[in-house]
């Protein structure tokens, strides 16, 4: 027989007491959603967190898909890129959620924003549903 616990609290406190931390904070304020992408190679998710996949849409372009979807369309991504040779590929850009549960990841690799492949980090924050 499978019995199932539920832990609810107001507040966490470290062991000494002194400091503490809302459970609102925990809920709003944390990263629903990471990923860790290289593009350059065979689009290896090399680490993620709530990751379902990535689907390649040509070069520079990315679909990023989540396990669990957000409440809503109105979270906020947070991205790096880096490619060893070329200086000024940009973050990422572009409508930013396209679904509850898919963002549209673009990075472009000069002034004329020619799209450009490379290794992306990206957080997503937000409600989750």
């Amino acid at each position: 027989r499978v019995m199932a616990s539920e832990l609810r609290v107001n507040t966490l406190k470290d062991a000494s007491g002194n400091n503490s931390v809302g459970m609102s904070t925990v809920a709003e304020g944390t990263m629903k959603c990471w990923i860790k992408f290289d593009q350059n190679t065979e689009n290896n998710i090399d680490d993620s967190f709530n990751t379902s996949s990535v689907s390649d849409e040509g070069t520079g372009r990315a679909f990023w898909n989540n396990t669990n979807a957000f409440a809503n369309t109105n979270g906020g991504m947070y991205g790096v890129t880096a490619r060893t040779g070329i200086p000024k590929l940009s973050g990422v850009s572009g409508k930013l959620q396209r679904s509850t549960s898919q963002w549209d990841i673009n990075t472009t690799q000069d002034a004329t924003d020619n799209y450009g492949d490379c290794e992306w980090s990206a957080g997503g924050i937000g409600d989750l549903a």
